[in-house]
């Protein structure tokens, strides 16, 4: 998807008002800075909550923080587009539409009902993102500056119902972990190499590739049937892992997002980034 404009009212730190993501010769641009006059974690939980579904927002304690009034609600509407279809199920979803959510002063999500939308156009139409069979039209993922991976013993099954607010929780606190890397190399590893699965080593290699070419990875054992990944993880450079640590974590969800993609990592999505640069 493509967030085009959102508004937002009775938000803590942004108040009331919008943003338009420009456009450059008719196309979204790949990367939006949004200005320094807003709030831009605010802002980003936000989004976050908005295109994260309300049964998984409703997961992210002590989201009544988020009000400027807290006799009032905040509300968030926004009109996106989805990216060209890549399935059967993006065929149905109109090329333009908006959506929107409330958030009450407990805290709880909600959806917007059709005659209390405040800000779009009454002439577009208005839907729920999807967020069970067919999400793949809403992927995004989500981090703050500070990340922590979850205990390298925690299963990396995604057996919890819940499991897609892992996606963007970790721009609410540093105490919502991420994937734990040397796991999920690991196991990655063992898909590729041991059992040839197409997605894995496409994968595989593509983070070999991109890891030596742009952040001075040796990555040539990586590809080996019985690579030591704690001991490559040990020999990286802080800055090395830090920057790595959101890649491998939007690569897990992408790679479980779009199981019957050959390329996973070339498939369409969001990410929210606060404070890129920490990384």
């Amino acid at each position: 998807m493509y967030l085009l404009k959102i508004y937002f009212k009775n938000t803590k730190k942004n108040s009331t008002g919008k943003l338009y993501f420009k456009t450059y010769r008719n196309k979204i641009a790949k990367w939006t800075q949004l200005p320094p006059s807003l709030d831009g974690l605010e802002l980003l939980q936000l989004i976050a909550l908005a295109c994260g579904g309300i049964h998984f927002s409703n997961r992210i304690p002590d989201l009544k923080s988020l009000l400027k009034n807290s006799y009032d609600y905040a509300q968030l509407e926004f009109m996106l587009t989805p990216h060209l279809p890549i399935d059967d199920v993006t065929k149905n979803i109109p090329p333009l539409f908006g959506s929107g959510i409330q958030i009450n002063k407990t805290g709880l999500v909600t959806k917007i009902k059709p005659k209390d939308y405040r800000f779009l156009p009454p002439e577009i139409p208005k839907r729920n993102l999807a967020h069970g069979t067919g999400n793949t039209p809403y992927f995004f993922v989500g981090y703050g500056p500070e990340l922590k991976p979850v205990h390298p013993n925690i299963n990396l099954d995604f057996s919890d119902p819940f499991f897609r607010v892992t996606r963007f929780h970790a721009l609410f606190g540093s105490e919502f972990p991420i994937t734990n890397p040397i796991t999920f190399l690991t196991r990655l590893n063992t898909r590729a190499i041991r059992f040839s699965r197409f997605p894995a080593i496409q994968t595989l290699h593509r983070l070999c590739h991109l890891f030596n070419k742009y952040l001075s990875i040796n990555t040539s054992r990586w590809t080996d049937k019985k690579n030591d990944f704690d001991q490559e993880w040990s020999l990286l450079y802080l800055w090395q892992q830090r920057a790595i640590l959101p890649i491998l974590d939007a690569v897990r969800h992408m790679m479980d997002a779009f199981p019957y993609a050959s390329e996973p990592l070339k498939m369409p999505g969001v990410m929210l980034l606060n404070r890129p640069d920490r990384f």
